[in-house]
């Protein structure tokens, strides 16, 4: 089955399939890819072929290309609708709050609003792709969560100090950070972290950029 995503389908692929074009998308030859999910060449063309049963008769270049259009524009039809739900908000009543996450939506940067527990209440598209996950995946979660095993006591020790005092300077500007992906991989980052009171309690807003 696809679902329509404005003029474009999005095919609904298995968990396996979404693999095999996430790797193929990303430059890996059959070969690598059979590699990288530890099965045979002979599997990968078994899974290329149930996925033009879905796609057509394309080429894996076209299938790809066909793919990540409808992924795109699916990303881009949900942001529309969470920013259309945001500017609803406007009208509502909660003005200050809704303009706050507007800019949040639009910001550059990786941002992250935390409650006082540390769990995730928004992320922006630029903090998903950072993080590798998709917004079900995040929002909810510890920010610990995201850290790599052997450095997470490390953010526990700062953020026991940013609880008892959250406007800390040496833990809220241009603090080292690191995130693991799901795939393991750890990416260095620079946050700002400004608390922020409001009538539900702490928030924590921070502001993340890739070290390159």
């Amino acid at each position: 089955m696809a679902r329509r995503i404005g003029e474009t389908s999005v095919v609904e692929l298995s968990p396996r399939e979404a693999q095999l074009l996430h790797f193929a998308q990303n430059g890996l030859t059959d070969q690598a890819i059979a590699n990288e999910l530890g099965i045979s060449l002979a599997t990968i063309a078994t899974y290329w072929g149930r996925v033009r049963i879905k796609f057509g008769p394309l080429s894996r270049t076209e299938i790809v290309a066909k793919h990540v259009q409808a992924k795109t524009a699916e990303s881009l039809e949900v942001l529309q609708n969470e920013v259309d739900s945001l500017k609803q908000q406007l009208f509502e009543g909660n003005r200050e709050s809704s303009l706050v996450m507007l800019g949040c939506y639009h910001h550059k940067e990786a941002v992250l609003i935390l409650n006082e527990e540390h769990r995730v209440l928004f992320a922006n598209q630029v903090a998903l792709s950072v993080l590798e996950r998709s917004r079900d995946e995040v929002i909810g979660r510890q920010m610990v969560e995201f850290w790599p095993e052997d450095r997470r006591d490390e953010w526990y020790w700062a953020y026991e100090q940013l609880r008892v005092n959250p406007y800390l300077e040496s833990f809220t500007t241009d603090v080292p950070t690191v995130v693991k992906t799901p795939d393991g991989v750890v990416r260095s980052l620079t946050t700002n972290l400004t608390p922020y009171e409001t009538p539900e309690g702490l928030r924590i807003f921070t502001v993340s950029r890739l070290e390159l």
